[in-house]
């Protein structure tokens, strides 16, 4: 009777030390996936922050290529607007001034 106890008693030593064991490597597991979760966290947070930077230096490109087309379509139009008031203009302050007398 007595080996059976102490039989018994080393089962559940060596129960109680898998018990152990494998509640450390459960610990050691979740820190493992903690740590992974954390460390994708953190890569994906620096991928998105560099497409954001990516979009941001894009968009800025594009508006200063479209400033730059608006301001040179006006450029154009000016210069075409001086060339028809040096070519028409004293005619059309001639139309104005009659216009203007006209109404009187």
């Amino acid at each position: 009777m007595q080996d059976i106890i102490h039989e018994l008693l080393e089962i559940d030593a060596d129960a109680q030390k898998l018990t152990a064991e494998a509640l450390a490597k459960r610990r050691d597991v979740r820190r493992i996936i903690d740590e992974g979760i954390a460390e994708l966290k953190k890569r994906l947070q620096k991928e998105a922050q560099e497409q954001v930077e990516s979009y941001r230096q894009s968009r800025s490109e594009s508006v200063k290529r479209s400033i730059a087309a608006v301001r040179e379509k006006c450029a154009k139009a000016v210069v075409a607007l001086r060339a028809a008031y040096e070519k028409h203009g004293d005619m059309w302050v001639e139309d104005i001034f009659r216009a203007t007398i006209s109404r009187e």
